[in-house]
């Protein structure tokens, strides 16, 4: 299929989704339950020219990162453990069986037991997303080429040159897999934890505190600015591995 008919194709689904919606919250005829699309659009709209719109978009997008600023440099300095020591990797996996297996509802009420609000997104986060990058990092170390570890050897290149020039690109692809990955599990992640922990500041505060008053409209506005941070984040790592896949 072309590039122009996968886009006619997407485009046809959503409006077809849209439809879908619309005749729904016809049929319902209750704003509570099914609001229109104008309602909603409405919502977002008053939402967006808030002023505490980018104070909350804001507070979720510094958890956000720096769940994943965490994800990242713990997920590297383990799997590079993992790589040099078997033990390591050994020891490591009931901790990923552990954050693969416990449910999210989980996680976050232990942490908010254990934390405070403020934190409990961030840890959070990290327990879903450090699985996910530490797997593709390790993955990506143990299948380092051994012919090509030995040319390196032989032609005397080493060091931060070698780091440069075979480790790095030899990582490149699955960090960037990786971190597209973890990124999509940490904002369902940091928001659910706004949801349930409602910090002062965040989006997902707002969809809760929206879903108390059930304004609907307004749960699905606030809804749609955490998709938005999803499609942001996917589109840009897209972009990356495009790049990545055209100057090979």
């Amino acid at each position: 299929m072309s590039k122009r008919r996968e886009r006619i194709v997407f485009a046809l689904s959503c409006l077809g989704l849209l439809a879908l919606w619309q005749a729904l919250s016809m049929a319902v005829d209750s704003p509570v339950l099914v609001p229109s699309l104008l309602d909603i659009v409405k919502e977002a709209w008053s939402v967006i020219r808030s002023k505490a719109f980018l104070l909350n978009l804001g507070s979720t997008l510094l958890r956000g990162a720096e769940s994943f600023a965490l994800i990242a440099a713990v997920s590297i300095a383990l799997a590079v453990a993992s790589h040099l020591y078997k033990w390591v990797s050994v020891a490591l996996r009931p901790l990923l069986l552990l954050s693969k297996a416990v449910p999210v509802m989980s996680i976050i009420l232990l942490a908010f037991i254990w934390f405070s609000s403020a934190a409990v997104p961030v840890f959070s986060a990290f327990l879903m997303g450090f699985p996910i990058m530490y797997t593709q990092v390790f993955s990506a170390l143990e299948s380092l080429d051994p012919q090509l570890e030995q040319m390196c050897l032989v032609y005397g290149i080493t060091g931060k040159r070698r780091l440069r020039h075979f480790v790095i690109p030899s990582l490149e692809p699955y960090l960037i897999v990786g971190s597209r990955q973890a990124l999509s599990v940490i904002w369902k992640a940091v928001i659910a934890s706004e949801v349930l922990t409602v910090p002062g500041l965040g989006v997902g505060s707002r969809i809760q505190l929206a879903q108390v008053q059930l304004e609907t409209s307004r749960v699905l506005a606030w809804t749609m600015a955490a998709v938005l941070l999803t499609a942001l984040s996917d589109g840009i790592f897209e972009i990356l591995l495009k790049r990545k896949a055209s100057w090979r």
